[in-house]
């Protein structure tokens, strides 16, 4: 009877009708699960009263800094892991889908210096990041849907200017293109995304990979820099 509860309180909570407990998991690691859970919830319902935000289900652990949280949208579900940093000053803000994990350790940034803001983060429904996160959003950057993020990803939407020898290269300034990875990608653990990729719809970047250029959609991609090794449709024949 726990369990069928708690399972169905999950699954409204996820807006998923076919998610199911594992059958091992004891009922006593579920209650200890559920309780945890719980107090975060609390947390994230007083961080929400105190922003004076629209009650969503927002899960927050311990150690957690949101800076300038009125550039903080959150669309639904939001789980926030412990000693996590989202700093949302920048010209459009951070924006959060539905159903959006953030896990242990992730810094988000979405500005490096107050002299030119960033541009900003827009996060999908169902898009999961990996543990210790980071993401340079100064010239912004736009996750789908359904995106799978491993564990010590970067994503760094600005880049250093270095032609001229006569100036130092922090005199220089920088270039904003943009990052953007479409719905349904998978990107393995310790991959570095640097500014001006497009990552289109199906791909799999490989883990430890460096990509530097934009990969086609339904790609297979790895390597340093990151190249096609061949597309999904061939590991069906």
């Amino acid at each position: 009877m726990v369990r069928n509860t708690i399972n169905f309180v999950i699954r409204i909570i996820k807006n998923d009708k076919s998610y199911q407990l594992a059958p091992t998991l004891s009922l006593i690691d579920l209650m200890s699960i559920s309780f945890i859970r719980i107090i975060h919830l609390i947390r994230g319902f007083l961080f929400q009263l105190i922003s004076l935000m629209r009650p969503k289900f927002i899960f927050m652990a311990t150690g957690i800094k949101i800076l300038h949280r009125r550039k903080l949208s959150v669309a639904g579900t939001l789980t926030v892991g412990r000693n996590v940093t989202i700093d949302c000053l920048s010209l459009e803000g951070v924006k959060f889908g539905s159903n959006v994990n953030i896990p242990d350790g992730s810094y988000i940034r979405c500005t490096g210096v107050i002299s030119a803001l960033g541009k900003g983060l827009t996060v999908g429904n169902n898009t999961g990041f990996g543990h210790y996160t980071f993401i340079n959003a100064q010239g912004g950057v736009v996750i789908g849907n359904d995106v799978i993020i491993g564990s010590n990803v970067k994503i760094l939407a600005e880049n250093h200017k270095f032609d001229n020898l006569e100036v130092p290269i922090r005199l220089q300034g920088v270039s904003r293109q943009g990052i953007t990875i479409d719905s349904n990608v998978w990107i393995g653990a310790n991959v570095t995304i640097l500014d001006g990729v497009h990552i289109h719809s199906g791909s799999v970047i490989g883990a430890g990979s460096v990509v530097t250029t934009s990969i086609p959609e339904n790609s297979v991609a790895v390597g340093v820099p990151c190249k096609v090794i061949k597309k999904r449709v061939e590991l069906n024949d």
